[in-house]
This record gives C-alpha cells, structure tokens and sequence, in this order.
C-alpha cells in the first residue's frame, strides 16, 4: 500500500503542476531559447526506508539533452546511479532434512553485502509556471542493476559416532548480479540560479528488483571428504567450494520513494 501512495503522489504532482501551463506564459531560460540544450547534472537522493542493508541515500551523475517543443522541453539523461550498501550477517540457513546433523550456529557464519548501480536512461517534459520555476516529470529507465556479494561458512554440529568431529562443513562465496531494468517515475520543479545553473527538487519512486541467494545446508553435490589436522586427527568432513547443486536464490520488486536535489549546470 505504501508503494503504491508512493506513485500516486508522483502522479499528482505531475498533474497538478500541469494545470496552470496555459496561463502562465513564463519566459524560458535563456539556454532553452535556442531549441536545443545540454547539461551536466549531479543528483543526491535521501529516503527515511532503510530496505535491504542498502545505504538510505544515492547518487547519480550524467548529461542530460534537451529539445524545446510546442509541448516544452523534452529531455533525454544519460547517467550512472550508485547506491551502496554496508555488511550484514544474514540469517544461517535452516537445518538439513537429509539427516544430517544440525547446523552449528555458534561455528556458521553468512556475511553479504548488497548494492545498486548501473547506466541509466531519464526521460523528461518540463515546463516554465510561476515565476522563475519550471515543473519537470518524467520516467527514469534502469540504473538499478542489484549486486549481492555473499560468503557462507556453515557447519553440522558434532557427531558422536561419525569418525570425523564434526559432520559436515559447507564452503560457499560468490556474486549475485540482476539484470532487472526498473522503471522509476519522478516528478519536481527546477529553479535557475545565475547564468549557467540551477536546482532541481524532485520525488523518485525508485524500482528496483532484488536478487537473495539461498543456500541448502549439508547437500553437497561431490560429498563431504574428511580433513585431519596436522596431527591426524579427523576434524570435519569438508564440501568442495560452492558444489551445492540444490541452492538457488529468490527476487523481489521494491518501490521506495526518494527526496532528491541535483545541481545542474548549463553549457
């Protein structure tokens, strides 16, 4: 449900910017006089949802395009979006139900660390209303690739009567990429601010599609071989890296809104 408000508050902002259009008559700046124009653009966006051990804040660098129209200026960005996460310890996985012991969770670990990135593409209608402010609304495409790095240590707990201390041990590591391209409206104003810069104010509704690897413990494809340690001594039997034929992973869509300014400046 607050997705969805999300979106319907981009929309009704875009809408209600949109009335007084006629009316207004406002000058364009200077740059957009000439039909075409060129910017470089450096966002930050904020959101009070911390969703995915991801960071609450954003950034996005690029060059954005513009083409003045009867309908106003119709823009076309290029940038790249970067939205990082810290390390977590992510919940151990649940114990075997092939018979195996199970898992130790004072010796198992699973650490990850989560982030967004990528090449984006915005496409924009802005025009002037008010004195000196433009509304813009428009659809950002992609810029949310996920990445998931992940490290699993996990083991069985100690087995009587198995020859090796402790009966299972599995070894797991590597890196989640998705290839979800989102679609993110957002919806704003600008301001200009001298000769050559500006402001804007936006709402992003961002969309992205994360990628969670879920691993199945003590089912190892090859087996368990036994390790002894210097002394002969049976410690563990230990699974070959990352032969886990059963683990796989789960997506979800989400839809977070953000509270973005960019600095932008006129060629």
């Amino acid at each position: 449900m607050k997705n969805l408000q999300a979106y319907g508050i981009v929309m009704a902002l875009a809408a209600s910017l949109g009335g007084p259009l006629a009316a207004q008559g406002v000058p364009a700046p200077a740059a957009e006089e000439s039909g075409f124009s060129a910017d470089l653009k450096l966002h930050y966006a904020y959101t009070p949802q911390n969703r995915d051990q991801l960071h609450y804040d954003y950034q996005i660098i690029g060059v954005d395009f513009g083409l003045q129209t009867g309908l106003g200026r119709v823009g076309a960005e290029v940038g790249w979006l970067y939205k990082t996460g810290d390390g977590f310890v992510a919940p151990l996985p649940a114990n075997p139900t092939n018979g195996k012991a199970p898992i130790s969770r004072g010796f198992s670990g699973d650490a990850r660390r989560n982030d967004l990135n990528g090449l984006l593409l915005r496409l924009s209608l802005s025009r002037p209303f008010l004195g000196g402010w433009t509304w813009q609304a428009g659809l950002q495409i992609g810029g949310t690739q996920w990445n998931q790095q992940y490290f699993g240590d996990t083991t069985g707990n100690y087995v009587a009567s198995n020859p090796a201390r402790w009966d299972w041990r599995d070894l797991y590591n590597g890196n989640l990429k998705g290839s979800y391209k989102g679609l993110s409206p957002y919806a704003g104003v600008k301001t200009e601010i001298g000769h050559n810069g500006a402001l804007e104010f936006n709402l992003v509704v961002l969309n992205y599609q994360t990628k969670n690897y879920v691993h199945y413990a003590g089912t190892a494809g090859g087996g368990y071989k036994t390790f002894k340690n210097s002394s002969n001594v049976n410690v563990y039997n230990v699974s070959e890296q990352n032969d886990f034929p059963l683990d796989t992973f789960v997506t979800r869509k989400r839809y977070v809104p953000h509270f973005e300014i960019a600095y932008v400046y006129h060629f």
